[in-house]
C-alpha cells in the first residue's frame, strides 16, 4: 500500500470528530434555538440522569475520573518518549472529548444569561447606587454572622438539603425548575484542592458539585449553592454566583444566607474599592469580629496556599473562561455585582 492510500484513511477518520467540533461551535452562536433544544430540552433530562446515577453514593465518582485521566495522561507521555506520536489519532481524541464536554454542559455557555431570564439587565457601575448596596450587603452580613458560633464547620448534609429548599423556593416564584436529583460531593482532594486554588468545582461528565471541605467553612455554604447552580446549567461564573446567592437568600438557613452575604459583600466591596477606597476600607472596619474573623482567616488561607500552582492554574482557568466566551475570564466572578445592582434598583433591597 503506497503511503498516500495509508493516509487517506486517516484523514477520513479525522472528518467526523472535526465536523461535529465545527457543528457544535456553530449551534452555540444562536442562543435562543439554542435554549429551546439543548437548555429546555435536553439537558434537564441529561442533568438529571447523570445526578441520580452519580447520587447513588457519596463517593466522588468525578474526582476518581479526573485522577484516572490525569495518570492516563501521564503513561502516554512517557511513552511518546519512546516511539512516534499519533497526531491524528491524539488530534481525533480531543475533538471527541471536547465533543462529549459540550453535549453533556458545555453548550449551556451559549444560553440565554441569567439576568435575561430573570428579566432584568445588567446594570453598569453607578457610583451612588454601588455605595448603597455594599452598605446593605454590609448590614446583612452583620446581622446573620451571629449564627456563625452555631456550628463550625457547619454539617455537610444540613447545607446541601439548606441549598437545595433554596432553589425549590426560586422555583416555585417561577424562575426556573427545582433540580430533580441532587449529587453534591465532598472532594477527595481537598488538599491538594488548596494548592490548586479551587473552593469546589462541578464535573461536566458526572454531574457531580464538589466542595473543597479544606476551605473555610464559612465559605462551605454559598460554595455549594454556587456549584448547584452549575448543575442547572448556568455555565457563566457570574451567573452561578447570582443564583447561589438567589437559592442561599431564599433559604430558611442563616448560615446560607451568612456565608452568601459574606460572599457578595466581598465582590461589591471589591467593586467599590476601584472608585472609593476610602469608603471600601472604612466597610471592612465597620463588620462585626465575627465577620473579620472569618476574614482574616481567609486572608491567611489564601497566603499559606498562594504558590507557582495555583498561578499555573489561574492561568488555564482564565484562558478556559475566555475560550468559552466569558471575555473576562477569571474577573467574569464579580460582574455578578452588576446584576445585583440591577436587582437592588429594581426591587429597593437586596
Amino acid at each position: 500500500m503506497s503511503a498516500s492510500r495509508y493516509q487517506k484513511p486517516r484523514l477520513i477518520s479525522l472528518v467526523l470528530p472535526i465536523s461535529s467540533v465545527f457543528v457544535l461551535r456553530i449551534f452555540s452562536y444562536f442562543p435562543d434555538q439554542l435554549e429551546q433544544i439543548y437548555g429546555q430540552g435536553i439537558y434537564p433530562h441529561w442533568a438529571s440522569f447523570l445526578r441520580t446515577v452519580t447520587g447513588i453514593l457519596s463517593l466522588s465518582f468525578g474526582d476518581i475520573l479526573y485522577a484516572f485521566m490525569v495518570i492516563g495522561l501521564l503513561r502516554w507521555i512517557v511513552r511518546i518518549r519512546n516511539r512516534p506520536v499519533n497526531i491524528t489519532s491524539a488530534f481525533s481524541t480531543l475533538c471527541w472529548i471536547y465533543v462529549m464536554f459540550q453535549l453533556s454542559w458545555g453548550l449551556n455557555y451559549g444560553r440565554p444569561t441569567a439576568d435575561r431570564r430573570l428579566g432584568i439587565q445588567a446594570s453598569p457601575s453607578d457610583t451612588a447606587y454601588l455605595h448603597a448596596l455594599t452598605d446593605r450587603l454590609l448590614e446583612r452580613t452583620n446581622d446573620y454572622a451571629a449564627v456563625r458560633h452555631l456550628a463550625d464547620p457547619p454539617p455537610f448534609d444540613r447545607l446541601v438539603s439548606a441549598a437545595e429548599r433554596g432553589y425549590a423556593v426560586l422555583s416555585g416564584n417561577g424562575y426556573w425548575p427545582a433540580p430533580a436529583s441532587v449529587s453534591v460531593k465532598k472532594s477527595l482532594f481537598g488538599g491538594i484542592g488548596n494548592y490548586i486554588g479551587y473552593s469546589g468545582y462541578f464535573n461536566p461528565f458526572t454531574g457531580e458539585a464538589q466542595l473543597n471541605q479544606a476551605v473555610p467553612s464559612v465559605l462551605h455554604p454559598f460554595v455549594i449553592a454556587h456549584e448547584m447552580g452549575h448543575q442547572l446549567g448556568f455555565a457563566r461564573e457570574q451567573e452561578a454566583n447570582l443564583t447561589g446567592f438567589l437559592a442561599a437568600r431564599a433559604s430558611d438557613d442563616s448560615l446560607m444566607r451568612y456565608s452568601a452575604y459574606f460572599d457578595m459583600f466581598l465582590y461589591a466591596n471589591a467593586a467599590l474599592y476601584r472608585s472609593d477606597s476610602v469608603v471600601a476600607r472604612r466597610n471592612l472596619k465597620q463588620l462585626v469580629p465575627a465577620v473579620r474573623k472569618d476574614l482574616e482567616a481567609l486572608r491567611s488561607f489564601r497566603e499559606r496556599y498562594r504558590t507557582w500552582i495555583e498561578d499555573l492554574t489561574d492561568w488555564w482557568y482564565n484562558h478556559y473562561l475566555k475560550m468559552n466566551g466569558q471575555e473576562e475570564g477569571a474577573r467574569s466572578y464579580g460582574l455578578v455585582v452588576q446584576t445585583l445592582l440591577a436587582l437592588f434598583k429594581r426591587d429597593g433591597d437586596i
